[in-house]
């Protein structure tokens, strides 16, 4: 039998019956230390409030106090021992508990009711030097050394069970029932898988109630409630709590036999200081889980993102991307690739800060994107870089919606030019054609007044050519303007370029051959035919001119048919908007040097000329005559070999 616990406990009553009894508190230093100072064991005596009332030399030099200790609260004197606080506010009176949060030493602190319960003596013995504790605890240290998580719990519950016949370990459900779920249970020569324990009316629950329970016989008369007891016949059973660092039950850890249970004193204490093992073990477990479930929330939400998520090391080399960021880069296996090795950096806009750019790159199977990219430096504890994340936003479509939109604005600012600059040029023909017509009246009256006068009959004959050609620019200004009168029908494009093959050769130059791509079976058109003429002749016209300074060079008129969708329509300079679907096309390209960027933006202005003897009206024209309903024109600039003058789009009635 262990006389430990009996000799702290008889060694403490004489000590208390002298000082307080008899006085000893009243003796001179020298005999108080004789009597006090001298034990080895550590002695505190606490009153009913917490507050030390006096502690000897040992308990001084554990715990680090000195004699100002005295009077002071237990809560501010054990501020750094939290899980020494909850177990001194758990212990019932005249009972043992095992502690082994004080340097490296591991304490029985027994406790004792004094004085009506208003004192609590405590006496702290340190079992570090024991030599059955101490080749128990190596054993189980052997054993238990080199496992984690469930292998830790299945071996210790294993070497726990070499005197009886159960032990086992189990944590409390973290639902809030009173349950406790083994993590490991061990049966004579196996392990029981699968089941649950409840705690109501069984010795777990005193012992998460109280601390450390012992039965060492009998237990299944002391709690008939407990199924458990009976299946397992127990007739004795030892536990204690499994405590966190905050004192706060999280675990059991029970030890039971078939028959009554021998040398009880050293298994409680044996349990006692393994349970603080398995505590610690118990609370990297659910870190472990907790950092597990922190890590696949964040997997949920980082692969749930359309942002691309990129994370690399402090030199750049890449150690995790999501899906979004894995089609950025146009790779899948990238880990351990080096980021910026991967991408190249295009254009570069909207610097905010050192921290985020708007750019454009272009990953290795050559895709172009635009991304606005951020980046946060990851530092450890010392402010040292480790790595640094990086936040992709893919706004190609943003960029392309807004060039489309600064596209259409530049085009509705040019149709707005055109049509200011249309109104001017046709209330200024207007305006001619008034005041011509009395002038050319006035002259067939003087014509007939002169009584063939052949003098007077040249000068009224040359005034009416100037006249008549003044009435064709009126007219031209008055198409120019959208204004012009048209006579609608059934227009074959086709039929109505090869009637002008000749009227079309007279009016390119002779070292310039023309040539005919003319699409078959296509339907007519409903518009004036006339117009379409006119509109063919200045693109041949323009064309020509474009290559007036080359020795040879070839234009091609093509037809074709085409379907004008949303897209298309924004490329296209149109006055009322063509209805959507097959369209007939008229195509005149040619082999000039093609137009700058400033001068295609103000191809069809009126009076505006490339040329020292145009009158900048045979674009004008073009574009007059194709702002009626159901026709609309567009023009490609290039700057190579290769100009395609215009192109021109004609509805199918």
């Amino acid at each position: 039998m262990d006389l430990t616990p009996f000799t702290i406990v008889v060694s403490g009553l004489i000590m208390v019956v002298g000082v307080f009894r008899f006085g000893l508190g009243d003796l001179t230093p020298v005999a108080r230390a004789k009597v006090v100072a001298a034990m080895q064991d550590g002695v505190m005596i606490l009153d009913s409030q917490m507050r030390v009332v006096d502690c000897n030399q040992a308990a001084e030099t554990l715990f680090g106090f000195d004699r100002s200790c005295v009077g002071r609260s237990a809560d501010e004197l054990f501020a750094n021992h939290p899980k020494l606080l909850r177990l001194l506010e758990r212990q019932q009176q005249n009972t043992d508990l095992i502690y082994s949060g004080i340097g490296n030493t591991v304490q029985r602190i027994s406790s004792e009711m004094l004085s009506d319960n208003s004192l609590r003596l405590l006496m702290l013995r340190d079992l570090s030097a024991d030599s059955k504790i101490q080749d128990a605890l190596r054993l189980v240290v052997e054993r238990t050394s080199q496992d984690v998580g469930e292998d830790f719990f299945r071996s210790l519950t294993r070497t726990l069970a070499l005197d009886v016949r159960y032990a086992w370990v189990g944590v409390i459900a973290e639902n809030g029932d009173q349950v406790v779920e083994p993590l490991a249970f061990w049966d004579t020569d196996t392990y029981l898988e699968n089941f649950s324990y409840e705690l109501a009316e069984t010795p777990c629950e005193r012992v998460t109630d109280s601390g450390t329970c012992v039965y060492p016989e009998d237990v299944k008369a002391l709690f008939p409630m407990d199924i458990g007891l009976r299946d397992f016949n127990v007739e004795g059973n030892l536990g204690t709590p499994l405590l966190s660092h905050t004192g706060e039950v999280v675990g059991l850890l029970t030890v039971m036999d078939d028959k009554p249970m021998d040398h009880v004193e050293f298994a409680i204490t044996l349990l006692e200081i393994v349970a603080n093992r398995a505590a610690a073990e118990l609370e990297r477990r659910a870190s472990e889980k907790e950092l597990i479930e922190s890590r696949q929330s964040y997997l949920r939400i980082v692969e749930s993102t359309e942002d691309g998520v990129c994370l690399t090391d402090a030199q750049g080399f890449i150690q995790f991307v999501n899906q979004p960021m894995s089609d950025i880069i146009g790779d899948d296996e990238i880990l351990d690739k080096k980021l910026w090795a991967l991408l190249d950096i295009g254009a570069t806009e909207g610097y905010m800060d050192g921290n985020r750019v708007e750019c454009r790159i272009v990953n290795p199977s050559g895709r172009e994107c635009w991304v606005h990219i951020s980046k946060t430096m990851i530092e450890d504890d010392a402010t040292a870089t480790t790595g640094m994340l990086y936040l992709f936003n893919d706004v190609s479509e943003e960029k392309s919606l807004a060039e489309i939109n600064e596209k259409i604005e530049q085009q509705l600012q040019q149709a707005q030019k055109m049509e200011s600059l249309g109104v001017l040029a046709g209330g200024v023909a207007h305006d001619f054609n008034n005041l011509l017509i009395p002038i050319l009246g006035y002259l067939d009256l003087i014509k007939q007044k002169s009584n063939g006068d052949s003098l007077i009959t040249d000068y009224v004959q040359r005034i009416q050519h100037a006249g008549g050609k003044l009435a064709e620019l009126c007219n031209q200004m008055l198409t120019c303007s959208g204004k012009g009168y048209f006579i609608e029908f059934d227009v074959e494009v086709n039929d109505q370029i090869k009637d002008m093959q000749q009227l079309i050769r007279a009016s390119v130059p002779r070292k310039f051959t023309i040539e005919y791509e003319l699409e078959s079976n296509l339907p007519s058109v409903w518009g004036d035919g006339t117009q379409l003429s006119q509109v063919l002749m200045n693109l041949l016209i323009n064309a020509g001119e474009a290559m007036n300074l080359k020795d040879e060079g070839k234009i091609v008129i093509s037809t074709g048919s085409e379907v004008i969708t949303s897209e298309s329509l924004s490329s296209l300079y149109y006055g009322e908007q063509p209805s959507f679907g097959q369209h007939i096309y008229i195509d005149v390209s040619d082999e000039g040097v093609g137009l700058s960027e400033e001068d295609s933006s103000r191809l069809f202005e009126p009076f505006y000329a490339t040329k020292f003897t145009g009158r900048g009206l045979g674009m004008a024209i073009v574009y007059g005559i194709m702002r009626a309903p159901r026709w609309c024109n567009t023009c490609f600039i290039n700057s190579g070999l290769w100009y395609a003058n215009s192109s021109v789009v004609s509805g199918i009635e």
